[in-house]
């Protein structure tokens, strides 16, 4: 058994002197269990659930996975480098985007939004000016990725659906929750376990927040 864990930048070990005191490692010393750590930096919760799905197979040896899902207000938008309206569009974000309004790794973009309004131009003149792509389609996508308890349904939805699934492929699923504003869940977050903890400069829970919350998932699981 192998335990895999799949997030953002709070799972990933971000801030952390040593990535081997992010809490995937923590728990994993825990149970006696090898680790395979996949939480990525600014990923949406489209991505983490994506992540799953692609490097947990059907196998004969069942695995312990665990998501710890991000904010709700993240679009995971992809972007197919080889078409060269892509590329164009991908080229402009990277351009316009400043600060920690959106992530750009390889071929996704993660889009952040806040109730209802969004936060970044996200090309809207550039793509109507190119006339050869549907930037009616992309609008209406991007709102209807806007309204908090809307998308916390869906995502919701969708971490229970992939849980079955990862099930029926005979592993033993876990979703937790960074933050209890993020989801429809009442379940206690990483937020509610760590609040007290010290942070980095850029918000992420240092050592002691991390054993905590790798001590928390440990009694559930256990």
């Amino acid at each position: 058994m192998v335990l895999k864990t799949f997030g953002c930048s709070l799972t990933y070990g971000s801030e952390l002197k040593d990535y081997k005191l992010a809490w995937p490692y923590v728990l994993g010393e825990k149970l006696n269990l090898p680790v395979k750590n996949y939480g990525s930096p600014g990923a949406s919760n489209d991505q983490i659930i994506e992540s799953a799905l692609l490097n947990c197979p059907k196998s004969n040896s069942s695995d312990l996975i665990i998501f710890l899902t991000t904010h709700w207000d993240r679009v995971y938008w992809p972007i197919d480098p080889t078409m060269p309206l892509w590329k164009a569009m991908h080229d402009e974000n990277n351009r316009i985007i400043q600060g920690n309004t959106g992530y750009s790794s390889g071929n996704y973009r993660t889009l952040d939004f806040k109730d209802g309004e969004i936060k970044m131009p996200l090309l809207y003149s550039f793509t109507e000016s190119k006339g050869n792509f549907n930037s009616k389609a992309y609008t209406h996508y991007l709102k209807d990725h806007c309204y908090k308890e809307q998308v916390m349904q869906r995502n919701d939805f969708l971490f229970n659906t992939c849980k079955e699934l990862l099930n029926y492929r005979g592993h033993n699923v876990y979703v937790f929750h960074s933050y209890r504003s993020d989801t429809l869940s009442d379940d206690l977050s990483l937020y509610d376990v760590a609040k007290d903890s010290p942070r980095g400069p850029k918000g992420h829970w240092l050592e002691e927040g991390n054993k905590l919350w790798a001590d928390y998932i440990y009694k559930h699981v256990t």
